[in-house]
């Protein structure tokens, strides 16, 4: 994967991010982490990725991202 695609790939992830979580928590997000977990596991579900359980697949947030 080129740089060029890698770029392309995380700022579309991060523009999902930054939508998701102003949809769905609002202006004032009372849990980042929480907010940031739910917003990464709808991008990589929107993206065809299928995770079991969540121990197995936790995603830090991107620091970021913070607003």
């Amino acid at each position: 994967m080129s740089w060029e695609e890698v770029s392309k790939e995380s700022h579309e992830k991060n523009d999902f991010i930054k939508t998701y979580i102003s949809t769905h928590f609002g202006e004032f997000v009372e849990n980042e982490i929480l907010a940031m977990s739910d917003a990464l596991k709808a991008f990589y579900r929107f993206k065809g990725f299928h995770f079991e359980s969540e121990e197995e697949t936790f995603i830090l947030p991107d620091s970021s991202l913070k607003r």
